[in-house]
């Protein structure tokens, strides 16, 4: 090989490029000598990395192909794999990341066109050489990063084709090093397949994993077996209910009290790592689950002490600051909903986890997206518990007389600092902890009505006053004014919201009405998000307004809001502008409130959900409801007598509620004429008899309903064709006025007598089109009068029938049934005798649409005839130019040429004649028809004067 790589022995080849030695190594592996086959591939090797587009393109197949035929040669073998890394791995930069190399994804295509290929690599798997198995691990890899989609189906498609890589994947692996690559390898097939996800959990990854990750000492392997476990419990939940049943959660217990045992020692990988972990039980108790596994995965949580572990961190004081916001995610979601679980919280830290969590959203010190987390925290506290909001509501007032004062200021105090403070992100977080604790609870609300708080040289005023006069007193240039003016509106709708007496307090402060529609106008120079909460609070007071408590009653409401130029529409404008707004966006689709930029967070997604009921109501009622004089919301629920909210109804349920009551009040409809059917056949003296006759009336009645249908539908038809024959007419004049005029040049220009005859043939074929026309006109007077005689017949089967009905009633039984029977045969009769006249009509109008369709080929014909007429008026008229520009004609020849070609011209016309001619025929057998027809019309029984014909034709003379 010397002689390929630099060796120098004297004469040997010299090639001219990388190409032919790259094909002169492809030669040798045709070769029969084992030898020259392992020196071919390693030089193919060698120059893998160098040359990638000429060994990729010429040698894979090839050695492919050798590799299975032999794979006894162990350096061969290694040797070839060693070559599809290095064709199949994208170049790497100067920082050691991939660059953008699409060579390795376009042979990775090409080494997926054969199936086959993947099974041979996990035939190469099963050899007994580790160096052999890690390249071909890490080829396995390559493919998976390169044609994931490719590579998943085929491992799917191939018998144990994920069983004999995780063979490979266990604490016992004799190296290591390969355990580490099929990790790297089964992440990578895992990722976006649910199925694969599957196939690896009931081949016992999870138990294998977590025993990876007890055994190892090195945190990059610890962090790949975390990885891929969060792969297969992401979306897949039948993995997670296998996770929680297999009694995986308890072991994760010992990993993270080994961890945090040195927390004043913990690397930067171990801190990734826990941040990777938290965001594993994350995944299993995410509130986007059903609540059923939900539910089960919470208590496996608080079982296996967990939990506990997880409070204890989440209130340290001494955890690392990166992962603060996971630990505090994590608990939020194992606690959101469970009693249990949030009764373990609250007695965290001697009973003060809730002032720890707002003291934490307080800290201005914090990032913004770890704030949020300790809001997210504490609303999973009082989350869809209502006790547990009553004991926080029971904070904000002073201790009853005999209890012992609490240790510290309770979760009420910090709030209303926090409210008070001035601090617009402070008094943010502290408005949307509040909200949380009175949204739904109807008793949290009336009590903390009567929280007052002190004044300077005055009377304790009430919370909610003192809530409503920071509102109206802030000025627009203040800083953060936006976000304070948020933060108000937000408590202020939670704490109105289906909350009667809390509305009467709002309403009996002065002009705060005033003020809310002001805050709408453009003038105010307020964004979308103040301006649309300032609406849903204005919708709240009409909504949940009920006039039982003193206060502005809702037709004051009302009134304030029309006495405002545009109130209702600028009112509507602004919820419209706010439901669609991002921020209303990114709060609806994320029952998480954690996230890094504040102008994109307002409020959380429960938060979000009540606003939007809110606006879907006053939607609802629309601008004419709104300045109704009840206020016009109907789907606002009434109010309770109990602690219990009401819950608010949904824009789609009041659909649904207005299809249900359309469709009862059809089938009580429906009911009762059946009823008043089966009594009027019932009513008569006859008994059975009276309910054969009305059934056989009904019958005959729906038979002539159905006869007049198709009467009119004949009319139209008519109609129809009348207009078609009127079009056609308009057309084959107007190409009969062409023709004519063209015949007329080309009489000058030929000077033959043959012109007036084709002139007078033209003449011919109009009168006869307009005789057709005078024909299909008088038969269409013909069906008019026929329908007119039609209807007639209606009414007077209509007329027979009452007249039945008076018989059937006022005469005795024996009349009765004579009197029916007479009675029913000439209904039979004038039925039988309608149906033959309609049949006849129809079969009319089937061969009308013949004729038209004639007369369509006939204005076709004439179309092709003045196309014909110009091409050769423009040839005479070439040829007058060309005999005017020669002297004289001295070319015989060429005169003979010429005249034969008009000859030809002539014989065109002649065909064109012949046409003509089979168009009068058509038009004489057109006019045998309607002779015929005629003669059929009279032997129905219907007169057809000779008067009507010749006035026909009368007109026709007038129009021509």
């Amino acid at each position: 090989m010397s002689w390929i790589f630099g060796g120098g022995d004297e004469g040997a080849p010299s090639y001219s490029s990388a190409t032919d030695m790259v094909e002169a190594l492809c030669n040798r592996l045709q070769s029969s000598l084992p030898d020259e086959h392992r020196e071919a591939v390693i030089g193919l090797k060698k120059m893998a990395k160098e040359y990638k587009v000429d060994v990729g393109t010429r040698a894979m197949d090839p050695v492919l192909e050798l590799l299975r035929r032999d794979r006894s040669d162990y350096e061969l073998t290694v040797a070839a794999i060693e070559m599809f890394q290095l064709v199949l791995t994208p170049s790497v930069g100067p920082d050691g990341k991939r660059t953008a190399d699409d060579m390795g994804v376009m042979f990775s295509e090409i080494f997926m066109k054969n199936t086959e290929n993947v099974g041979l690599l996990l035939a190469v798997l099963e050899e007994p050489y580790p160096r052999l198995q890690l390249f071909t691990v890490q080829v396995l890899t390559e493919l998976a990063r390169n044609v994931q989609e490719k590579l998943q189906n085929c491992f799917l498609e191939t018998p144990q084709g994920i069983s004999r890589v995780m063979d490979h994947l266990s604490v016992d692996a004799e190296e290591e090093q390969i355990r580490n690559a099929v990790l790297l390898l089964v992440i990578e097939l895992a990722r976006s397949n649910a199925q694969i996800q599957k196939i690896l959990a009931f081949e016992n990854a999870f138990d294998k994993l977590i025993q990876i990750m007890g055994a190892t000492d090195y945190d990059a392997v610890v962090e790949d077996c975390m990885m891929l476990i969060r792969t297969l419990l992401h979306e897949n939940e039948s993995n997670q209910t296998y996770f929680r049943e297999t009694g995986c959660i308890g072991r994760l217990v010992p990993f993270i009290n080994n961890t945090m045992q040195s927390r004043d020692q913990l690397s930067p990988h171990r801190i990734k790592n826990l941040g990777v972990l938290f965001g594993i039980l994350q995944q299993i108790v995410s509130p986007t689950g059903t609540p059923k596994r939900v539910t089960e995965t919470q208590g496996a949580i608080q079982s296996c002490g967990l939990l506990q572990i997880l409070c204890n961190l989440c209130l340290s004081t001494a955890l690392p600051p990166a992962i603060v916001q996971p630990v505090l995610l994590t608990v939020a979601d194992s606690v959101r909903g469970s009693h249990s679980g949030q009764a373990v919280l609250v007695t965290v830290a001697d009973g003060h986890a809730p002032v720890i969590l707002l003291q934490i959203a307080h800290d201005s010190k914090k990032p913004f997206d770890t704030r949020c987390a300790a809001l997210y925290c504490f609303q999973s506290i009082v989350y869809r518990n209502q006790d547990m909001q009553l004991k926080m509501a029971a904070t904000f007032l002073p201790a009853p007389p005999g209890n012992a004062p609490p240790s510290g200021p309770g979760a009420g105090q910090v709030l209303c600092q926090g409210l008070l403070i001035g601090d617009p992100l402070c008094t943010w977080f502290s408005a949307l902890a509040f909200s949380h604790v009175l949204i739904g609870n109807r008793s949290a609300k009336e009590a903390t009505l009567k929280v007052a708080i002190a004044q300077r040289g005055a009377d304790p005023v009430s919370l909610l006053s003192v809530c409503v006069q920071k509102l109206v007193t802030l000025q627009s240039a203040d800083a953060g004014s936006e976000r304070t003016r948020a933060a108000f509106l937000i408590l202020l709708v939670v704490w109105l919201s289906e909350c009667p007496f809390a509305v009467s307090v709002f309403l009996d402060i002065p002009n705060v009405i005033d003020f809310l529609v002001a805050q709408l106008s453009e003038a105010s120079g307020l964004g979308s998000i103040v301006q649309g909460l300032s609406a849903v609070l204005l919708s709240t007071c009409l909504a949940y307004s009920d006039d039982t408590h003193e206060g502005l009653s809702k037709e004051a409401v009302v009134a304030k809001i029309k006495n405002h130029k545009e109130g209702v529409d600028a009112l509507l404008a602004a919820l419209d502008k706010f439901i669609n707004s991002d921020a209303f966006s990114t709060a609806i689709k994320s029952h998480k409130f954690v996230g890094a930029d504040p102008q994109l967070y307002w409020f959380d997604h429960e938060l979000a959900a009540l606003f939007r009921r809110i606006v879907v109501m006053t939607q609802s009622a629309g601008a004419e409801g709104i300045t109704s004089a009840t206020g016009g919301f109907a789907g606002a629920p009434a109010a309770e007598k109990s602690g219990k909210s009401t819950v608010s109804v949904d824009h789609h349920e009041l659909t649904t509620n207005a299809y249900k009551d359309l469709i009862t009040k059809q089938d009580s409809e429906l009911a009762d004429l059946r009823a008043r059917l089966a009594t009027g056949g019932g009513s008569g003296g006859g008994g059975g008899d009276g309910a054969d006759t009305a059934a056989a009336l009904v019958a005959l009645q729906s038979q002539v309903s159905a006869m007049t249908s198709s009467s009119a539908a004949h009319e139209a038809a008519a109609a129809e064709l009348t207009a078609q024959l009127a079009s056609a007419d308009v057309a084959a004049k107007s190409a009969d006025g062409e023709v004519s005029r063209l015949r007329e040049q080309l009489d000058a220009a030929m000077r033959a007598a043959e012109a007036t005859a084709q002139g007078k043939g033209d003449e011919e074929l109009q009168a006869q089109l307009q005789a057709a026309q005078a024909d299909l006109g008088e038969l269409h007077n013909q069906v008019h009068t026929l329908t007119e005689q039609l209807e007639r017949k209606d009414s007077e089967l209509l007329a027979m029938s009452a007249d039945l009905e008076v018989a059937r009633v006022s005469s005795a039984a024996d009349a009765e049934a004579s009197a029916r029977s007479t009675a029913q045969n000439d209904l039979e009769a004038v039925l039988h005798d309608m149906k033959q006249t309609v049949d006849a009509l129809t079969a009319q109008l089937t061969e009308k649409d013949v004729e038209i369709a004639t007369y369509q080929a006939t204005e076709i014909s004439l179309s092709t005839a003045a196309g014909l007429s110009g091409q050769l008026q423009e040839r005479v008229n070439d040829l007058e130019e060309q005999l005017n520009a020669q002297p004289a004609p001295t070319d015989t020849g060429a005169l003979e040429a010429k005249v034969r070609e008009q000859q030809n011209k002539l014989d065109d016309q002649d065909v064109l004649i012949q046409e003509h001619d089979d168009l009068l025929i058509c038009l004489a057998e057109q006019e045998r028809k309607l002779a015929e027809y005629k003669e059929k019309l009279r032997a129905l029984g219907q007169e057809v004067s000779e008067d009507e014909d010749d006035d026909d034709e009368s007109e026709d003379d007038d129009e021509q």
